[in-house]
């Protein structure tokens, strides 16, 4: 997601207001669990591409999910930095001072991020870029707690993530001994060597 997200972000440096919709991130979630249940090639490859990936030209693809990964490091930084913003929703502006982003973001409208200053956008470029997607999802996490986003309005967590990658690898296992047996085969674990 930051490889996806960061250039849409970087893009966004000098739009005049950037939008968050969680609308979109509830749909990715749903399809990343959705995806976790494809154990055939033929059927995940094409789910990931028109419904996650670079197929998916809604505010629910991986592009979007990463760019506001992004935004929400940044927004924790200006808070860090002590640099407000202002966040408008149904043409109502907020200052970000004193404002519960958790709040805002259960409610399920689009909400947009409008005066972010251009040293915080320099210095979450700076801060994401080196980032491996393990370390840009833990420094997500710690941006959503600094800004007391809870875990049903993250966009990704790490517990999430590989409980997903986990339970994928669970149930392809499961239907490769299914087939197996299938085939009067028997799968034994203990047989199984490393080279």
């Amino acid at each position: 997601m930051r490889e996806e997200g960061l250039p849409d972000f970087v893009a966004r440096k000098e739009s005049p207001m950037i939008d968050f919709k969680m609308e979109g991130v509830r749909k990715y979630n749903a399809n990343m669990l959705k995806l976790s249940t494809l154990t055939r090639k033929s059927e995940s490859e094409p789910f990931y591409e028109n419904e996650i990936g670079f197929g998916n030209l809604t505010p629910s693809n991986e592009y979007t999910m990463g760019r506001n990964m992004c935004l929400t490091i940044a927004l924790a930084l200006s808070k860090e930095m002590n640099k407000p913003f202002t966040i408008v929703i149904n043409n109502e502006k907020l200052s970000s001072k004193g404002i519960y982003l958790n709040n805002l973001l259960s409610k399920d409208r689009p909400i947009y991020f409008t005066d972010i200053d251009k040293q915080v956008f320099n210095a979450t470029i700076e801060k994401v870029r080196p980032l491996a997607h393990y370390k840009f999802v833990q420094e997500y996490e710690n941006a959503c707690k600094e800004l007391g986003i809870k875990d049903e309005n993250m966009i990704m967590t790490r517990r999430r993530f590989y409980g997903i990658v986990s339970d994928a690898i669970a149930k392809m296992k499961k239907e490769k001994i299914a087939r197996l047996k299938l085939g009067g085969f028997k799968y034994s674990e203990q047989e199984i060597k490393p080279l």
